[in-house]
């Protein structure tokens, strides 16, 4: 998986995964780090998708960026 919009149709279906996360941020703070520590550290994972500046509305609708 490759294609964001393949990302993003997996984030709508089960929300984040151990190798995708998404979050509101828009900087590098703490819990981006951590994030990228995991991925990285994670043996077998092979590292991850993290899309910062992402939230799914209120109703439960689509993920939007």
């Amino acid at each position: 998986m490759t294609d964001i919009n393949e990302i993003i149709e997996q984030l709508n279906v089960t929300d984040e995964s151990v190798s995708i996360e998404a979050k509101r941020a828009g900087k590098i703070d703490k819990s981006v780090m951590e994030t990228v520590n995991a991925f990285s550290n994670e043996p077998n994972l092979g590292g991850g998708y993290l899309l910062l500046g992402v939230e799914r509305v209120e109703n439960g609708g689509s993920v939007i960026i």
